[in-house]
């Protein structure tokens, strides 16, 4: 019996689960299902970790050339729909821009 999904976090609007598979893969087509959601999850901790919503996954997809929307990308990666090449820019920019957000201060500009 698989699993339920883990909340793990929100940034803005429904939160995001993640769940691991857990039962074995008896056809071609529930493999292709939960490799899919794999790298769905992938892309989504990725976004997580970084603190990104869709838009700023989008912005950071143009360095790559892929101009579409943070709509359209957010239904792309939430149906599984998108290929491998779409798959490795994502990962590619994620990982390209891990540790590059700003540090928080307390407001004042002479702290470090």
């Amino acid at each position: 019996m698989p699993m339920e999904p883990k909340n793990i976090g929100s940034l803005r609007g429904r939160p995001l689960a993640v769940k691991s598979p857990t039962v074995k893969l008896d056809s071609e087509s529930r493999a292709m299902s939960e490799w899919g959601f794999e790298a769905t999850r992938l892309i989504k901790e990725g976004m997580l970790r970084r603190k990104w919503g869709f838009s700023e996954l989008a912005d950071a997809l143009r360095s790559q050339g892929i101009w579409r929307s943070s709509t359209v990308i957010n239904r792309r990666i939430n149906r599984q729909n998108f290929s491998a090449g779409f798959f490795l820019a994502c990962l590619f920019v994620l990982a390209e821009n891990e540790g590059s957000q700003p540090e928080q201060t307390d407001g004042d500009p002479t702290s470090s």
